[in-house]
């Protein structure tokens, strides 16, 4: 029976370990992404091995805080990103500067995690345990293809949960494939428009959560083209659905 790919989990092993090195010596987007991402891919072996999100958190505690510090920086940076993006915003406003403090006090948060004393010996032990788990066999995979194949309701509500169960079938296609199959390709696209549509919901919260940054005009102008850009992408994956 096929099993996954050595050189896939190397791999991962590799690309954590050089973003855990470059974050301790400066903290970047960049490093922050390829560690959350990276971290992500590894979560999804775990359960596809039948082992739940929350073992995962009690086994490999440091690791699971440097997964979420580096989330919530990303969270403010998509939300910056995105609002940069906007006619109506202003880069020079005070959102944009509580923005930019916001993301400086997340980036101080992973350096002070990274600093604690014994984090590099923990975490390299915590990547050693994952490591040691038994190889992910192809047959577990199978179930989950079969649940990411399912058509995407049009209810809202469910389409990141949906999203959850498409990426862990794309890392583990990665994981299992030596090539990559249309039924891949269409989970890349599905999953990649529903992250943008989730991006745009979390930025319309946090324009809601923070209209005393704005002038009125300027908020609710703000609210109208992120709400635009969410439908949008909504329409793009009920299109993808009917395909």
């Amino acid at each position: 029976m096929p099993r996954i790919k050595t050189t896939w989990l190397n791999e991962k092993m590799q690309v954590l370990h050089e973003n855990v090195t470059a974050l301790q010596n400066k903290v970047s987007s960049k490093s922050t992404h390829e560690c959350r991402v990276t971290l992500k891919a590894l979560k999804a072996w775990w359960q596809q091995q039948g082992l739940s999100t929350k073992d995962f958190k009690k086994q490999f505690i440091m690791l699971h805080k440097l997964y979420s510090k580096c989330g919530h920086l990303r969270d403010h940076e998509m939300v910056r990103e995105k609002l940069k993006g906007l006619e109506a915003y202003d880069k020079k406003g005070k959102a944009d500067k509580y923005l930019r403090k916001l993301i400086r006090q997340k980036k101080a948060a992973i350096t002070r995690l990274l600093n604690q004393k014994n984090a590099t010996h923990t975490i390299a032990a915590e990547m050693q345990q994952i490591a040691r788990q038994r190889p992910l066999q192809i047959h577990t995979i199978l179930p989950l293809k079969a649940i990411a194949a399912a058509q995407i309701a049009k209810d809202t509500f469910v389409w990141h949960e949906r999203r959850k169960l498409l990426k862990r079938y794309q890392f583990m296609h990665a994981a299992s494939q030596s090539t990559i199959l249309p039924s891949a390709l269409f989970v890349q696209q599905m999953q990649h428009n529903i992250g943008e549509w989730h991006d745009w919901k979390n930025v319309l919260r946090w324009l809601t959560n923070n209209k005393t940054l704005f002038k009125t005009s300027a908020y609710y102008l703000l609210q109208e083209q992120a709400d635009l850009a969410c439908s949008h992408q909504a329409q793009e994956i009920i299109q993808m659905q009917s395909k």
